[in-house]
């Protein structure tokens, strides 16, 4: 997720509440909030297929428009998260 970040494609802001900066979802017009999933995908660096496997798994929260499977640049925050903090110092990897 940092690296989204430092990218420029996840702003970071800072809250007075918040113990940790947060990513916020940016509000600009450039910058949809719901993502097809295939740019979703890009945005993680993963492949279609990938995702699909996240949003099947439960992995990643998505909605539906109409047809369309569309993933919130939140969700996508969210998931990231997870990965760090999975990725910290002692913690436990998740292995099935």
């Amino acid at each position: 997720m940092t690296e989204l970040v430092a990218s420029g494609l996840i702003p970071l802001v800072t809250t007075p509440h918040a113990s940790a900066d947060v990513p916020a979802a940016p509000t600009s017009p450039a910058a949809p909030l719901l993502l097809a999933v295939v740019e979703a995908a890009e945005l993680l660096g993963v492949g279609r297929s990938t995702l699909y496997e996240l949003i099947n798994t439960g992995q990643l929260r998505t909605v539906k428009v109409g047809r369309r499977r569309l993933v919130h640049r939140n969700a996508i925050t969210e998931f990231a998260q997870r990965l760090d903090h999975a990725a910290a110092p002692g913690s436990t990897p998740n292995h099935r």
